[in-house]
């Protein structure tokens, strides 16, 4: 049977019965998360609010950019990879200081880019999903990530209550 539309009637009925509002043999509480899904995306996702987010994430993977290409070399065969340059500290002399003075730079860099790489990655995810029309959905709960959040950090995954109960996985 197909639900009948009168939320204000079944608003009365426990989620866990079946809800006559609905017709016989409907779970109503699949119908109301739904409903109540959608409702909320309307609302905190307007074209106004979704616009400034993505202008957020289109700086903001601009600035990414930038600062990988002062100190790596963009991959032609990866895309969103890039690749450090050994820093040269001049000169010819094979001093070992000044080797090992490259080298802890090199490294320093490494470390850089791959976290700038990882913000990059981030930042790429949540524009294709702006495009696929599937942005500011948690990754494990499927609700909404809270505007807040996404104000605060544009390409989030998660929503802040997945995010906490991950980070005492983690830290047990």
């Amino acid at each position: 049977m197909t639900p009948t539309p009168n939320k204000d009637k079944c608003r009365r009925h426990k989620f866990s019965e079946i809800s006559p509002c609905y017709g016989v043999g409907v779970d109503f509480s699949k119908f109301w998360f739904y409903d109540r899904m959608l409702i909320s995306r309307i609302k905190i996702m307007d074209k106004k609010t979704l616009s400034e987010l993505k202008k957020k994430l289109e700086q903001e993977r601009t600035l990414l950019e930038k600062d990988l290409l002062k100190f790596a070399d963009k991959d032609k065969k990866m895309p969103d990879d890039y690749d450090t340059r050994f820093p040269d500290l001049g000169g010819r002399s094979s001093a070992p200081d000044e080797d090992a003075k490259e080298t802890e730079m090199y490294e320093n860099l490494l470390a850089v880019e791959y976290a700038l790489e990882i913000r990059l990655k981030e930042v790429n995810e949540a524009l294709g999903k702006i495009k696929e029309n599937d942005y500011g959905h948690c990754e494990i709960c499927k609700g909404d990530i809270q505007l807040d959040r996404l104000k605060a950090n544009a390409a989030a995954k998660t929503c802040i209550t997945c995010n906490n109960k991950n980070n005492l996985q983690k830290n047990k």
